[in-house]
């Protein structure tokens, strides 16, 4: 990042993708917390002081830049839902303010919502259409572009964006239409949906999964608290932190849903599942001492 004076390091030769370089920043916190160190704040104050030159994330019509060209000095615009939800949501670990604006100017025009509670995902093809409806009056129109092929991992990328912004009736919603119309499958105690290369189904209805949203990112929307990769920025786990009681290993038979030190009780705290039916036998490890609480 300092070789290009602060714009990101390119994903592509001559081309600086702006939601690839969001995730660095949250290591340079991590590491800070862990050596003492301050590159975070570093990185943060020169990094959006050299965007800044450049006028900013945003162009014109409030959308995010998706790159940047470096020897042609250019910025191209984020083209729908994936770059937005995917940089909206990695950007509010570092500048919440500037995250919590893009998603309020933003979020609304993607979503339609169902008359049963769905939330589903309108085409990029049929956005202009939906703008010019709302315009008229009509806050939900029901636009379909069933010529347009899916490819992407817009549903993942949309339910991280929700929940790291807090916005639980869409993520409700979201996840409701998957698990109406993606198959959610459970394998060896692990909820899944699989990949489905079509788009529609005879009724219109998006039955699109990659296995990024189908496998991770769903989960990630249901597990992580709003403002997750913030609380993860400004909150790490420090060096104390790793000196506390832990559970060591990855037991055979059960899903854990929490593992928690409880200093003040000093009590390792277990929340498990197990994966199958019937009784199951299980070994758990704890390494470290209650030395640092």
């Amino acid at each position: 990042m300092v070789e290009s004076g602060w714009l990101g390091v390119e994903c592509e030769p001559n081309n600086i993708f702006i939601v690839c370089n969001q995730f660095p920043i949250p290591g340079f916190r991590v590491h800070d917390a862990r050596k003492g160190t301050s590159d975070a704040q570093l990185a943060t104050f020169s990094y959006g002081k050299a965007w800044q030159e450049k006028g900013g994330f945003l162009n014109e019509f409030n959308l995010i830049m998706a790159n940047y060209l470096v020897r042609q000095d250019l910025k191209t615009a984020s083209q729908g839902l994936d770059f937005d939800a995917w940089t909206g949501s990695a950007i509010n670990a570092w500048a919440p303010e500037m995250a919590r604006a893009m998603f309020e100017k933003q979020a609304g025009k993607y979503f339609r919502q169902t008359p049963d509670g769905r939330v589903t995902i309108y085409p990029r093809t049929v956005l202009a259409e939906v703008a010019e409806r709302r315009a008229q009056g009509d806050p939900n129109p029901d636009i379909k572009d069933l010529s347009f092929p899916v490819s992407s991992p817009s549903i993942g990328f949309a339910a991280a964006w929700m929940t790291e912004m807090g916005d639980r009736e869409r993520l409700e919603g979201l996840l409701a239409h998957a698990e109406a119309f993606m198959n959610p499958t459970w394998d060896d105690g692990g909820l899944y949906y699989p990949r489905n290369d079509a788009s529609w189904d005879k009724n219109g209805e998006q039955i699109f999964m990659d296995p990024f949203s189908g496998n991770a990112m769903l989960a990630y929307a249901r597990l992580t608290p709003p403002d997750g990769l913030n609380r993860l920025y400004n909150n790490p786990w420090d060096q104390r932190h790793h000196r506390l009681p832990a559970l060591v290993n990855d037991p055979a038979g059960v899903n854990i849903a929490q593992a928690v030190y409880r200093a003040d009780a000093r009590q390792l705290a277990l929340h498990m599942t197990p994966v199958g039916e019937g009784p199951t036998r299980t070994v758990l490890r704890v390494g470290r001492s209650a030395s640092g609480s």
